[in-house]
């Protein structure tokens, strides 16, 4: 290669100094290329963001915000803009009447003060045309607030609506729970006479009625006025119990004693219907801290549901246990037709019935079983029930261990 060359060849070659310089520069283009991307993505995020956003500065200037916040806000174009004081948009909102009457300075005052401090960090305010926005001010590194502004218009709509709801629905228990004790004596008066009065004709107390059938139509009165006031005590119940209007009046009970009381009561009722009713107790039952009259509720509800779903020639046990692990449990087993598992929650619930065609075999107003579940919840249990459908179902009465008396 010639000299005049080799120097052309060194004129063309750039120095390390030039390739510095051409290297910073495309970083820095690379780097605002970047900047401009993540501004765009910014303004674009808060441009299509449901809430409004408004950024202040330590000073409370204006420093950034979105078109949602000045539609949230209605705000007219001039109303806000970079470096104005935040004091100015709460006038042009101020003076439009949304924060009522009142001197104007001193309200935008105290509505600075608090914004500064962020207190409350949530707030809300109702516009004039109804709409309801959330305002929410958050503390920034650098000293400066971000307040963002959502629209909860609907949503405190349906709080509304379901409060409505609530209190209407509390308004319906209570004007019914105020009619079944209003008409409980104007239904049990009439029904004492006609139980009375039929028991009497059935006992022929002032002589012979003549025809035989005739003392059979007053047993079947007396039997009907009967079941028509168990039923009566039974919706009343139900109704206290669900407001709370029961008490427990607690004694000292002989549980063996009251066990072999209920089935006494239903033992007839068993005969008729061929079922064996047994008492199948433990030899060192304690006594029971409980309300006599709702324990012995329970087991004769329990009792006559087992009988009534027992077919001819089946079986009725009722046993008790206590123990400080597991508490006081008294259980009712029977050899009837059992119950499936999905009709569990059914056979606890208030009128539940699992076959509720008018022409189902077995009647009831099926509420043995959740008066009998809440009366123990009153004492501190519960109601366990234990079936198969086919085979039979076994339902426990469970109170506290502390309601075992002698322990």
């Amino acid at each position: 290669m010639t000299a005049r060359a080799e120097a052309r060849q060194e004129r063309l070659q750039p120095s390390p100094a030039h390739v510095g310089d051409a290297q910073t520069e495309a970083r820095i283009d690379a780097a605002e290329l970047a900047l401009r991307e993540k501004t765009r993505l910014l303004e674009a995020t808060l441009d299509n963001i449901d809430q409004g956003v408004l950024v202040l500065d330590a000073g409370l200037r204006v420093r950034a915000w979105n078109e949602r916040c000045a539609a949230l806000l209605d705000l007219p174009k001039d109303a806000i803009g970079v470096g104005r004081p935040v004091e100015h948009l709460m006038r042009v909102i101020g003076a439009r009447g949304e924060y009522g009457p009142g001197d104007l300075d001193g309200i935008v005052a105290v509505l600075r003060d608090q914004l500064a401090h962020c207190a409350p960090p949530v707030l809300e305010r109702q516009r004039p045309d109804g709409t309801v926005i959330a305002q929410r001010r958050v503390r920034m590194p650098d000293g400066g607030i971000l307040v963002t502004y959502s629209d909860v218009t609907e949503r405190r709509r349906v709080e509304a609506d379901l409060r409505r709801a609530r209190d209407e629905a509390e308004l319906a228990s209570r004007s019914k729970t105020e009619f079944l004790a209003n008409m409980s004596h104007e239904l049990r008066t009439p029904l004492n006479a006609v139980i009375g009065f039929s028991d009497i004709l059935s006992g022929e107390l002032f002589g012979q009625l003549g025809d035989r059938r005739y003392r059979d139509y007053a047993r079947d009165i007396r039997e009907s006025g009967l079941h028509l006031l168990k039923l009566i005590n039974d919706v009343l119940d139900v109704a206290k119990i669900e407001h709370g209007e029961v008490a427990i009046d607690d004694e000292i009970i002989d549980v063996r004693a009251a066990m072999e009381s209920c089935v006494r009561v239903v033992r007839e009722r068993a005969a008729a219907a061929s079922v064996t009713v047994a008492v199948d107790p433990h030899a060192d039952l304690p006594p029971l801290r409980a309300d006599s009259r709702r324990l012995k509720q329970i087991l004769l509800n329990l009792l006559s549901n087992a009988v009534k779903f027992t077919q001819a020639g089946g079986r009725v046990t009722i046993e008790a246990a206590a123990d400080d692990e597991r508490g006081y449990r008294i259980s009712v087993s029977d050899t009837g037709i059992g119950i499936a598992p999905e009709d569990m929650a059914t056979a606890l619930r208030p009128f539940g019935q699992i076959d509720s065609s008018l022409a189902r075999q077995y009647q009831g107003t099926g509420l043995g079983l959740p008066l009998s579940k809440a009366m123990a919840e009153l004492h501190g249990g519960g109601l366990e029930l234990a079936s198969t459908p086919g085979q039979g179902t076994t339902a426990t009465v469970w109170l506290p261990a502390e309601r075992i008396c002698g322990r």
